[in-house]
């Protein structure tokens, strides 16, 4: 079969009205295109695409043979999805549980379909009414002016049950080192008093620490879980973290981890960018703790790990086993003396203490040159 390689603008109108049962919605009541008869036999299809804002023309002219881009293709449908409240809601078996997300350029759209396969929870996509642009620099202005005026985006659609939920999954890409000022439309769309919310982010460089603050304080009485932060090359492998995370915040057993005593997190500063890792609960952790905050100057290692030697060796217990470290693990390495962060497969080593796992940064911490100095704090 030969393949289409070029689409007009009536056939696309044609194509996604059809199905829509676009004769059973009334126009606006304003004209239509000069260019487009009201006997040509797309003029419904046409009428409808436009009342709806799934295709827009030029001024009055909607040039229905001219050819529509991909760029054309994908906002159209983009608008068509959008078009009903209920498009964008997808069940699934868990009722219990709702993935509600944000999504751009399509990597939080990834991660909440991962989680959802994982969870079996329903999935709702959080649309803005008006679209964000494309170009970078038109969304970063748009998306700056909504942070800087409080302003609040319209969503297209919404969730009707969200009382039969309990728990809810909400995902975002991390805008200025925070959660877009969609997500504060959607929390302040509902009561989610008492309700569970996981939160987890997509971003190149930035992790969630800053976002779960701000949903903090949006949602006082809401249980808020660890946040989970998937970053840069992590995509790969974020059905993976995400498989995880979900195991130890404990949503799929009914039991939320216990917020009132804090999780003890490290803070790892490297080329400016906040990194964090959960601590582990140990003897050599309680020493390391006092000797905070550290700046080490890190090197690679056996294209596996970037070590450190400390100044000062923490404290060790006597009777452990051997440790075999996982990617992500912060460690010491007892006999030398020194801290390693682990990127690759190391195995296991007597020698080896855990001290932390990173929550997200793994990339960028193997991407590091010899002799970068690394801060790492109480977060």
């Amino acid at each position: 079969m030969k393949a289409i390689k070029k689409l007009s603008f009536l056939a696309a109108a044609a194509l996604i009205a059809c199905p829509s049962g676009f004769t059973t919605l009334a126009a606006d009541g304003t004209d239509g295109y000069r260019d487009v008869e009201p006997a040509a036999w797309y003029y419904e299809a046409v009428d409808w695409a436009r009342v709806n804002g799934i295709i827009g023309g030029d001024g009055n002219v909607f040039d229905p043979q001219g050819e529509i881009t991909r760029a054309e293709t994908a906002s159209m449908l983009y608008h068509w999805r959008a078009d009903s409240e209920e498009k964008n809601v997808t069940v699934n078996e868990n009722d219990g549980i709702l993935i509600a997300y944000f999504s751009h350029t399509g990597n939080t759209r990834g991660v909440a379909g991962d989680i959802a396969g994982i969870t079996g929870g329903d999935v709702f996509e959080i649309v803005p009414l008006e679209p964000y642009p494309e170009d970078y620099d038109a969304i970063a202005e748009r998306s700056q002016a909504e942070l800087d005026g409080g302003v609040l985006p319209e969503i297209a659609g919404s969730v009707e049950n969200m009382d039969d939920y309990d728990t809810i999954i909400l995902g975002f890409p991390i805008w200025y080192n925070d959660i877009p000022m969609i997500i504060n439309t959607f929390i302040e769309s509902y009561d989610l008093d008492g309700k569970t919310i996981a939160p987890f982010s997509t971003s190149g460089s930035d992790s969630i620490s800053g976002a779960l603050s701000t949903i903090e304080e949006l949602c006082p009485e809401a249980e808020i879980t660890e946040g989970l932060s998937i970053i840069g090359g992590e995509f790969d492998s974020a059905a993976e973290l995400a498989a995880r995370w979900i195991d130890e915040i404990g949503i799929m057993d009914g039991e939320t981890p216990d917020t009132s005593a804090e999780t003890r997190r490290l803070k790892i500063t490297v080329d400016g960018n906040e990194i964090y890792a959960e601590l582990e609960d140990n003897a050599t952790v309680d020493s390391l703790l006092e000797m905070l905050p550290l700046t080490q100057s890190f090197e690679d290692y056996n294209s596996t790990e970037k070590i450190s030697y400390l100044e000062e060796k923490p404290e060790t217990e006597n009777d452990r086993e051997a440790y075999d470290p996982e990617t992500g693990d912060l460690c010491l390495y007892e006999p030398w003396g020194n801290l390693c962060f682990f990127y690759g497969d190391a195995g296991a080593s007597g020698g080896l203490v855990p001290i932390a796992h990173l929550e997200s940064g793994i990339d960028e911490i193997a991407g590091i040159a010899n002799g970068t100095d690394i801060t790492i704090e109480l977060a």
